[in-house]
């Protein structure tokens, strides 16, 4: 909500508390996977984690891709 506000305080201020949401998101995972796997299966897991979360990052980012161009001009 606070990106939505168009002044650079706020924008700056929403991106600096997404970063801490994420990395905490992160490492809630990370930490989850390491309690809850054997200890002989970390290898396959570890890999499968940074595997599976660069999959879900190029589905979100593909998301945008054939969307039809704004009408925003900025010179309006």
């Amino acid at each position: 909500m606070l990106m939505q506000i168009v002044t650079l305080q706020t924008i700056c201020f929403g991106k600096f508390l997404n970063g801490i949401f994420v990395t905490v998101c992160h490492i809630a995972g990370v930490k989850m996977i390491n309690e809850t796997v054997p200890v002989y299966l970390m290898g396959k897991y570890g890999a499968f984690t940074a595997m599976s979360a660069q999959i879900g990052y190029f589905i979100v980012f593909g998301f945008g891709f054939g969307l039809p161009e704004s009408d925003y001009n900025p010179e309006l």
